[in-house]
């Protein structure tokens, strides 16, 4: 190889520090959306009389009632759903939905408080569907004898509005739980990058801080014309396995004391093939990945064992008891 080529096979990569920072960035972003709608959302609910007198009792405002009356319920929708109608101090009719343990609730106070009730129903606004307001219409008229005093599609807006508040959908359930819970994905993603880059950053500075390990390594990268394995960023001179799955590694035949094929299985079919090894530092290096029938992993394990002819090959019962073993000596 030329000297161009190994400057670029010894020198640090940069991208997948470059994706964690992208990752730590985007992560913080997610859970900061999350704090902000939320915040946002709840700060401060508008009064639901004061948007309908405004003409703005549209749909997904976050609004509020204070209401004094228990409420009165005319449809259900769901298991302990309900829609009800209520009314504020000044008179003012809206309807709301909530859940029957709510409606307990105020029940509770209004028996309590002989006949008085004071709570602030809080939630989103959404449109009035036609079969809602159907239902509306013949709850509201239920014992009306004059028809000047009846609801009717024609003033149905005059006496609730365009909307009706459900108790049940608070902005933490909505756009502040979504970016939480893509945060928390993402933050998963991100400690697994976090910890790759990391292990990436030691073994390169091991390398790079060794002076006379680099200028063996390079004067063994110049001597060696053979990259088959160049797609699987491993390269095998005359002394050294030189990796760059995980950022610069590399490793003399001798230290090598263990080497097996790792077959990845999904649904019991072969998905792929890993090439494991064991150094005499105990730790486990994945040196290489291919398709489940791709025989170069085997052609690199057999020349390693050339080179090593004392390396352990294969994931067998004695192999396993022989690491056991040799852990427990280099206690």
């Amino acid at each position: 190889m030329d000297e161009k080529q190994v400057d670029k096979i010894l020198k640090p990569g940069k991208f997948l520090i470059i994706v964690t920072i992208i990752a730590i960035i985007g992560t913080l972003a997610l859970f900061g959306a999350g704090i902000y709608t939320g915040y946002e959302n709840t700060k401060n609910p508008e009064l639901l009389g004061e948007l309908i007198d405004n003409g703005e009792d549209k749909e997904g405002k976050y609004a509020k009632i204070d209401v004094v009356t228990i409420p009165y319920g005319f449809a259900e929708e769901g298991k302990g759903r309900y829609y009800y109608f209520v009314k504020d101090a000044d008179g003012y009719m809206y309807i709301v939905r909530i859940t029957d343990g709510t409606y307990k609730k105020l029940e509770k106070m209004y028996n309590n408080g002989e006949g008085e009730v004071k709570y602030e129903f809080k939630g989103y606004t959404y449109k009035i569907p036609a079969s809602l307001k159907r239902l509306a219409i013949e709850a509201a008229n239920e014992g009306v004898e004059d028809d000047n005093n009846k609801m009717t599609y024609a003033n149905f807006e005059n006496y609730v509005g365009n909307v009706y508040i459900d108790e049940t959908k608070k902005p933490e359930s909505d756009s502040s739980s979504m970016f939480y819970g893509m945060g928390v994905m993402a933050g998963v993603l991100t400690v697994c990058l976090v910890v790759a880059s990391i292990t990436q950053i030691i073994n390169v500075r091991k390398i790079t801080k060794n002076s006379e390990l680099m200028e063996e390594l390079k004067a063994e990268l110049a001597g060696n014309t053979d990259d088959t394995y160049k797609k699987l960023k491993l390269y095998l001179t005359d002394r050294y396995i030189i990796s760059r799955t995980g950022g610069i590694e590399a490793f003399g035949y001798k230290d090598v004391i263990w080497e097996y094929s790792l077959i990845r299985y999904v649904n019991g079919v072969a998905q792929g093939k890993t090439l494991i090894i064991y150094t005499r530092d105990k730790r486990r290096h994945n040196l290489a990945a291919t398709g489940p029938n791709d025989e170069r992993i085997e052609e690199i394990m057999t020349e390693i064992s050339d080179k090593n002819p004392n390396v352990r090959v294969g994931y067998t019962k004695e192999n396993r008891q022989f690491f056991k073993e040799f852990k427990k000596e280099q206690m």
